[in-house]
């Protein structure tokens, strides 16, 4: 496992790519840092997958708050065959504490946009005495440099700033 040095007052965090989290092989490393909080890309999370997270992230005293949940595709083999799998990407955030958020039931076109994306988590994470927050955002943005790829990302960070504008003073992590 990671060691950090932990320091009284100081509030520790790590963005990784995963290239899959549902693989339980992958969950020691990640589940093995010591941090207060981590934004994940690729987690490569189908429903049942983030199922499964939850319960091994729980098993190691991590709570998650997961983007929309990937959905399987039937692919083609070279031998003929189908078969089902789930597409890369995905995004979640894992914290060390507790978090309790209701389901949001008002979502500006931004934030539904981001969701949409299936490439954005967000997650509320308390401070110290738990009367302060900060957000925590993992935004796993198109790679390529194709002109399609460019305005796709333009198009998502534009309206990842808009919402972050509209958090006014409260402190986040991208």
């Amino acid at each position: 496992a990671h060691t950090v040095r932990r320091e009284l007052g100081f509030f520790k965090i790590i963005s990784t790519n995963t290239t899959s989290l549902v693989k339980p092989s992958t969950h020691g490393e990640v589940f093995g840092w010591q941090v207060d909080a981590q934004a994940v890309q690729e987690a490569k999370a189908d429903q049942s997958g983030l199922k499964g997270l939850r319960a091994a992230a729980g098993l190691r005293g991590w709570h998650i708050s997961a983007g929309k949940p990937l959905e399987r595709q039937l692919v083609d083999m070279e031998d003929g065959t189908t078969r089902s799998t789930t597409p890369w990407g995905g995004a979640l955030c894992l914290s060390r504490r507790f978090v309790q958020a209701e389901p949001l039931t008002e979502l500006s076109e931004d934030e539904l946009l981001l969701w949409d994306s299936k490439r954005f988590a967000t997650m509320a994470h308390p401070f110290e005495d738990g009367k302060h927050f900060g957000f925590i955002d993992s935004l796993y943005l198109p790679s390529g440099s194709d002109y399609a790829t460019k305005q796709e990302r333009r198009r998502l960070l534009q309206a990842y700033f808009r919402v972050t504008k509209a958090r006014k003073q409260v402190p986040m992590v991208l």
